[in-house]
């Protein structure tokens, strides 16, 4: 499963089309023990400690967080776009700022609000937790793209929110032939490292259709034009 988000930008001497796709599958997993023998072995000192305590001690952030080996996780992303840094018209590239917003399941990270004085939500660093292993085709870097482990947020059932911040840099197809009113084209493509579609599947956050650029900073030389996000299934590449 892919996601398409395409966003038309104009520059003073043309336009281009920036597109941003998603690939991958995800999962959920086991839970807490609620017994109230759990629940009740330890009266004294902070719930929220206690909480998480009892989250993390058998939680593996390696294991995909699924109920059972044969599904899929299905993670949520958006992109918000924040500032164009720069097009690289000879060097066929472009460099954007933007947040990359993550929601998923986690079924082995649920518990019962009643049993932690009505804790219903903890923020937790993402390096303790399973995380998407999302990477960037045509990344004009020579590593693999990084997130930085910026905290995320769970709630007691499981429902797990990241947005970390990503410079992104792409390459692209330009076609300067029309030049100065030419439209160019970049793709943003987002995939799993390591999951096919049947481990991990990425679908658009809460079926928005377009990039969010309620924080975009306005660049001297490009206007946004259009900004579109579609769906679309690609075979395995596995």
């Amino acid at each position: 499963m892919a996601t398409f988000l395409a966003t038309h930008l104009r520059l003073c001497v043309g336009t281009i089309l920036l597109c941003f796709f998603v690939i991958g599958r995800c999962h959920e997993g086991p839970h807490i023990p609620n017994d109230d023998h759990a629940s009740a072995a330890v009266s004294t000192g902070n719930a929220e400690s206690r909480l998480i305590d009892d989250l993390l001690q058998y939680h593996n952030p390696l294991a995909r967080p699924t109920a059972s080996a044969d599904k899929a996780v299905v993670v949520e992303i958006a992109m918000l776009l924040k500032k164009i840094v720069h097009v690289d018209e000879n060097q066929n590239s472009m460099h954007v700022k933007s947040w990359i917003h993550l929601k998923w399941r986690n079924a082995h990270l649920t518990w019962d609000p009643s049993k932690y004085e009505n804790i219903t939500k903890v923020s937790l660093p993402a390096a303790l937790v399973w995380k998407p292993d999302l990477y960037i085709h045509d990344n004009v870097h020579t590593e693999w793209q990084k997130f930085p482990d910026m905290p995320l947020t769970i709630s007691n059932e499981g429902i797990t929110l990241w947005s970390p911040p990503a410079d992104i840099g792409v390459l692209c197809e330009f076609d300067l032939s029309n030049y100065p009113f030419d439209i160019q084209t970049c793709y943003f493509t987002f995939g799993s490292l390591t999951h096919d579609r049947s481990k991990l599947d990425l679908e658009l956050r809460d079926n928005v259709s377009v990039i969010d650029v309620s924080w975009y900073h306005e660049s001297a030389e490009w206007e946004l034009l259009v900004l579109l996000s579609l769906l679309f299934c690609l075979s395995d590449i596995y």
